[in-house]
């Protein structure tokens, strides 16, 4: 609780400075290098939130550099047990999710193919059976047919 009194102080004060400077985004660097200070000890202490929001300020370059690199990095860290992480990690890489589909949709394609072959195979198998008439139920039709007084012809 000390700690966040002290930090609340800080944070007014470079606010502060900010609202009277010549230069205010300045401060604003400052008060993101605090925090990006802050989420590295996180992350080196196994914070996958802190690697998250760390991986979210080298993106945006606040406070920091802008470093998509880095950004990826912390993002994979925290992508482990972060669902937001890696939905954004995704979104970063749409080659990945490219090369994914085109993966997916060659699969498919060959399944496809692999159906086809089967159906001319089943239509082969088939074919020479049409049109001829099993002997046996030609004679049972045959025997209906007198049953019922019909002529044969």
């Amino acid at each position: 609780m000390l700690a966040q009194e002290w930090f609340r102080k800080a944070l007014s004060v470079f606010l502060t400075e900010e609202s009277r400077s010549e230069n205010p985004g300045y401060w604003q660097y400052r008060i993101g290098k605090m925090r990006a200070m802050g989420y590295r000890k996180a992350v080196d202490e196994g914070n996958i939130f802190a690697a998250h929001a760390l991986g979210c300020l080298y993106r945006r370059g606040q406070g920091v550099e802008k470093d998509e690199t880095r950004a990826i990095a912390y993002f994979s860290t925290a992508a482990k047990e972060n669902e937001y992480a890696q939905r954004l990690l995704n979104s970063l890489h749409p080659q990945n999710q490219q090369q994914n589909w085109l993966v997916t949709d060659s699969a498919l394609s060959l399944l496809r193919q692999t159906a086809r072959i089967f159906e001319d195979k089943l239509q082969e198998y088939y074919a020479p059976q049409v049109g001829r008439t099993d002997r046996k139920l030609l004679s049972k039709i045959a025997e209906k047919k007198l049953a019922q007084g019909q002529k044969l012809g």
